[in-house]
């Protein structure tokens, strides 16, 4: 399972003995709950009776979701209790599926009767895990698609407006000599500056509240630069184009026209 051993050994085929099966592994949660200054590997834990060897410290294991921690966790060689039901687990470097016939056939080979529930990649188990959080995801996402469209129009419109209302101002700076190049540069700056000044305090927002939905996240940061640069690009974007169409549209029209058209 790639579990990283902390401290001390893991089992090894000696422990089959059942004169030496009495040995366990805990994690490290376990390890300083009850042993906060050390000292676990060798001390003696009691389980249904019977004292066992602490054998090894193993780190903590999400056994039955990324979402929960869980609680303390022992492990204990199969021959010392086996279990009704029991989950292996085979490590490849392909295509896991590719492996699921000669799975069942190895272990029908051992017992022929052994009743096999399901075979499934890991991935599949990580995924059902996090079914319902994606489900959430997914509705957030929505919300926040929808939220980002409405941000978009409203910068869009407001720019465009503010804008449009400054046509007989870059008539007036046509008439008297400007270059259409510094009157577009004229008409994107303000824009530019408060669509800017927006981002930043939106950003320092977006950080300082992050931790939020940090537990509703896998795989990923509430502060991920890719999704936070991408949003900022778009907004600026936008705010650009709204800005520079109009701007584009005012400068090719005549300065007289536009002097008259107040």
């Amino acid at each position: 399972m790639g579990i990283d051993l902390l401290e001390g050994s893991d089992f090894d085929a000696s422990h089959r003995d059942t004169t030496r099966m009495r040995v366990a592994v805990i994690d490290d949660i376990l390890a300083k709950r009850y042993f906060p200054t050390g000292g676990a590997v060798g001390a003696r834990l009691v389980l249904d009776g019977d004292s066992l060897r602490v054998i090894g410290v193993a780190r903590h294991v999400k056994m039955y979701g990324l979402h929960d921690v869980g609680r303390e966790q022992l492990w204990i060689p199969y021959s010392y209790r086996p279990w009704r039901y029991a989950v292996y687990t085979v490590r490849t470097t392909g295509d896991p599926m590719a492996l699921a016939t000669a799975v069942r056939q190895a272990i029908r080979g051992v017992d022929p009767d052994q009743v096999i529930m399901s075979v499934a990649p890991m991935s599949e188990a990580v995924r059902n895990s996090l079914a319902q959080r994606r489900l959430v995801l997914i509705l957030v996402s929505a919300f926040a698609g929808a939220a980002l469209l409405l941000a978009t129009l409203g910068v869009y419109g407001v720019t465009a407006s503010a804008v449009t209302q400054r046509t007989r101002e870059l008539g007036i700076r046509m008439a008297l000599g400007a270059n259409r190049r510094s009157v577009l540069w004229s008409v994107i700056d303000e824009p530019a500056r408060l669509v800017g000044i927006g981002l930043v305090v939106g950003l320092a927002i977006t950080l300082a509240t992050g931790k939020l939905v940090r537990s509703l996240l896998y795989g990923m940061e509430p502060s991920d630069p890719i999704t936070l640069v991408s949003v900022a690009v778009v907004l600026l974007v936008v705010a650009m184009i709204a800005a520079l169409l109009p701007a584009r549209r005012a400068t090719r029209v005549d300065p007289i026209i536009a002097l008259r058209a107040d």
